[in-house]
């Protein structure tokens, strides 16, 4: 009868352990991935100043926002004494594009910037899609199709909301996503490649075959995947009622694109 108990409570203890570590994980995921520390600035910093040890400081942050353009703060005696290309201010996350001289090992391979369990996937773009040329590696999109609800061209069309919170991985053959002032020439692209899942990788491949695909570019610092979102129609066009249920919701004020600052 002991051993019972005593096999009872280990399988409780375990039962709970495994319980709360899937918690933390879920809790971990809603949050933007487990935490990674990274590099940041401790005070603003002019273009072309050195990096001195005093200027930079690790901070963690969800590994959402990291990728291999990232400086972890594993890696912060290779920064100190490079110049910068570009000014950063305070609590900026410093990339390894922000330097006028950069390590050979930088990813220069679409492939090591694809996390586990994601895949890369490349669409065609105009100059819509991609923004005017502004559209970068490291900026996060929705992605919305609009499609024929019926069978033929004359039926009612609908927009939805594919997928939220998309990371760009490559805009043409830039991988970089440097912040330095590029030329128009280098702007011009046809092709963006994004990170998806394999099932994600589908319903883009077979969107992309029923109708159009939009890209809406999110801010640095917003993570959040919006449930339940409606689809819209030639109803929310015509009909004052909706479109001004619409505008009434809260939102807030544009402001110029950030990067991710942590304090």
């Amino acid at each position: 009868m002991r051993k019972k108990w005593i096999a009872a409570l280990v399988f409780g203890l375990v039962a709970g352990a495994l319980h709360f570590t899937f918690l933390r994980e879920v809790e971990a995921e809603a949050r933007g991935g487990v935490e990674i520390e990274v590099l940041v600035t401790t005070t603003g910093v002019e273009a072309g100043e050195t990096v001195e040890e005093a200027m930079v400081a690790a901070r963690s942050i969800p590994g959402a926002f990291v990728d291999e353009r990232v400086v972890t703060a594993g890696r912060s005696d290779e920064i100190v004494g490079l110049p910068l290309a570009v000014g950063l201010d305070q609590g900026q996350m410093i990339q390894w594009t922000d330097f006028v001289e950069r390590p050979s090992d930088m990813a220069n391979d679409l492939a090591e910037l694809i996390g586990p369990g994601q895949r890369a996937m490349t669409i065609q773009v105009d100059s819509s899609l991609s923004m005017g040329g502004l559209l970068r590696p490291g900026h996060r999109v929705d992605i919305l199709g609009t499609f024929s609800r019926g069978k033929d061209l004359r039926s009612d069309k609908v927009t939805v909301t594919l997928l939220q919170n998309v990371t760009v991985l490559a805009t043409g053959r830039d991988l970089t996503g440097s912040n330095a002032q590029e030329s128009e020439k280098a702007a011009r692209y046809g092709t963006v490649s994004l990170s998806v899942g394999l099932e994600e990788s589908e319903l883009l491949a077979f969107s992309s075959t029923l109708g159009s695909l939009s890209l809406v570019l999110r801010g640095y610092q917003d993570l959040e995947v919006v449930r339940d979102v409606p689809e819209k129609g030639m109803d929310d066009v015509w009909e004052a009622e909706l479109r001004n249920a619409l505008q009434e919701k809260p939102r807030t004020g544009a402001k110029p694109i950030e990067r991710l600052k942590v304090r």
